[in-house]
């Protein structure tokens, strides 16, 4: 498979990987028909009269449940507020904590009951969506056409990029949420940035032996495999193992803390992840692998649930504006189409301006990397 050959920049999001809990919420009543309520005259009377339809029953539904991992509290009074600027009328939004991994089969299984309990599934990759897409339990949306017509000038251009970046597969019931960006974690109180290696190969180098902590599960050399095959990806583990690198359970989350707290003074993780925890002044930052970024894209999703014209104006609103309201910080995010940004810049410091990227998308490359991450962790750990 082709390299994509893509600029990465930041893009303000609310994609922290971080896993939270909560309770499932009562079941909600079966959907009902999007927008059939009748258009008032107001603020809106210059749209189109489906839109104005679409909008009027949002505000009489009044809430939205978002199912995703972490949404912190903060984030979605930001949300709220800009919401009802924007509109005229508030939104209240609910999070139903579950993480992408356990809501795929969920989802799906909601679905071909006939009962879906949320109305928007975020941070989930396609994979994730394609299930519930399958039995039939996401909303078929004209993303463009129906919402193009609310937005005007920048927000309408950030709609536009993100639907084009949206993969095929899902693009008629979700938008792109974000970019999640691997890169190279380090502790810099125990390490300076010019002994970080600035390539996948230098983590074999005999200068790290025993200092590369790398995610339980493979991630993301499953990705990394796409690009590069399995026999290289395979040498490649056993090159690694040989260098004594270290398994560390708990995600991206679990890396970070391993290379903060010395364990493992280098490790392989979530960009957003890393850079967050910097912001919040502990001992860490970033080197971006010059010879291949591997990164999977979440997305947003307007599901059949209670309130279907509200998860489709919020879903439509929050990519081309709400999310500039509720970034952290520009960097913590990225999205593959922007060609300018915090990433870019430090990969211009770094020396490099053209590096290639590399993703997985739709079911045929989630099993094989899949299958690539299960040979990694054997060799790596004889199980």
């Amino acid at each position: 498979m082709k390299t994509k050959m893509l600029f990465i920049l930041a893009t303000l999001s609310l994609g922290l990987l971080i896993v939270s809990c909560g309770s499932d919420p009562t079941p909600t009543p079966e959907p009902k028909p999007v927008a059939t309520a009748t258009p008032t005259p107001g603020k809106f009377d210059g749209l189109p009269t489906g839109l104005r339809a679409i909008i009027e029953e949002a505000k009489s539904e009044g809430k939205v449940n978002v199912r995703t991992s972490g949404f912190p509290k903060e984030q979605i009074e930001l949300l709220q507020n800009g919401f009802q600027e924007k509109f005229g009328f508030p939104v209240t939004i609910e999070h139903f904590a579950q993480h992408p991994k356990e809501y795929v089969t969920v989802l799906a299984q909601e679905a071909e009951a006939g009962k879906i309990s949320s109305d928007i599934a975020k941070g989930g990759s396609s994979p994730n969506m394609l299930p519930t897409i399958g039995k039939g339990g996401m909303q078929d949306v004209d993303w463009l056409g129906t919402f193009g017509p609310l937005f005007e000038g920048s927000s309408l251009e950030q709609l536009k990029t993100i639907h084009g970046a949206t993969e095929k597969e899902i693009v008629g019931h979700c938008l792109a949420d974000t970019s999640s960006v691997y890169g190279f974690a380090y502790n810099t109180e125990r390490l300076k940035k010019s002994e970080i290696p600035t390539t996948w190969d230098g983590l074999w180098d005999p200068k790290v032996k025993g200092l590369v902590g790398m995610m339980s599960g493979g991630f993301p050399l499953g990705t990394v495999g796409i690009n590069w095959g399995e026999e290289k990806i395979l040498d490649y583990a056993e090159k690694t193992k040989a260098n004594e690198i270290v398994v560390v359970s708990g995600g991206s989350v679990g890396v970070v803390k391993s290379v903060i707290s010395g364990e493992t003074p280098i490790g392989i993780a979530s960009v957003g992840t890393a850079l967050q925890n910097k912001s919040k002044g502990a001992p860490i930052d970033v080197v971006i692998p010059s010879d291949l970024i591997p990164y999977f894209q979440v997305n947003i999703c307007a599901l059949k649930g209670a309130n279907q014209s509200m998860a489709q104006l919020f879903a439509a609103w929050y990519v081309a504006e709400g999310r500039n309201l509720v970034a952290i910080a520009p960097h913590y995010q990225f999205h593959v189409t922007d060609k300018t940004g915090a990433l870019g810049e430090i990969l211009k410091a770094q020396g490099v301006e053209n590096a290639p990227t590399q993703t997985w998308a739709g079911s045929e490359q989630g099993k094989m990397r899949t299958d690539l991450r299960g040979k990694v962790m054997k060799i790596w750990t004889g199980a």
